[in-house]
């Protein structure tokens, strides 16, 4: 019963039936309320987070990733308190704290680099990459996005490799370095 609930719920919010996603979690927790698995309760209130952010629901995202985080450090599994610290960074982004964003962002890649969790900080380091960009200070983004095209390309994973050289091709742009540009783009576009 409760890993079909997750299973539908996952469903739901893949297809963007948000209401029908936000049941079927809801539902769950409710089972697991009693006792249950910490892990999925903390991924529950991350998912129902997840939902919330993309209904625009900032204020109830930011509470439901708290309350996941605090499931995970009570629990002490680093690797969902890492993702939870993402997903809060995330809500900062989308409220323009970028302050806040990085600060989060930064917690969350200790908490990863501390349990070995190369795709989670090559995420991070885009995410920090976006903020120093806003920001103006181009050169550390793309100290950041080098840092995430590495981590890809150890991992294999070409597509999200492609997507750090197309940021960095954008950073190149930025401060007019035309060549180094094109060089970006060229590979990514391989």
């Amino acid at each position: 019963m409760l890993q079909t609930l997750i299973d539908s719920g996952r469903e739901a919010q893949r297809t963007g039936a948000w209401d029908e996603a936000l049941a079927h979690y809801e539902s769950a927790l409710a089972l697991l309320a009693e006792g249950g698995d910490p892990k999925q309760q903390a991924d529950l209130h991350r998912w129902i987070g997840t939902v919330s952010t993309e209904r625009g629901n900032l204020e109830q995202a930011r509470q439901s990733f708290q309350r996941s985080l605090e499931l995970a450090e009570a629990a002490g599994l680093p690797e969902v308190q890492g993702s939870a610290l993402v997903a809060l960074a995330s809500v900062e982004l989308l409220r323009g704290s970028l302050e806040g964003a990085a600060d989060l962002y930064l917690h969350a890649r200790e908490v990863a680099d501390g349990v070995g969790n190369e795709r989670l900080v090559a995420m991070i380091a885009t995410n920090l990459g976006v903020i120093a960009n806003i920001q103006g200070n181009v050169a550390v983004a793309l100290l950041s996005y080098r840092s995430s095209l590495e981590r890809y390309r150890r991992l294999g994973d070409e597509f999200s490799a492609s997507k750090a050289l197309n940021n960095m091709g954008m950073a190149h742009v930025d401060l007019a370095e035309w060549e180094a540009a094109e060089a970006c783009f060229g590979e990514a576009g391989e």
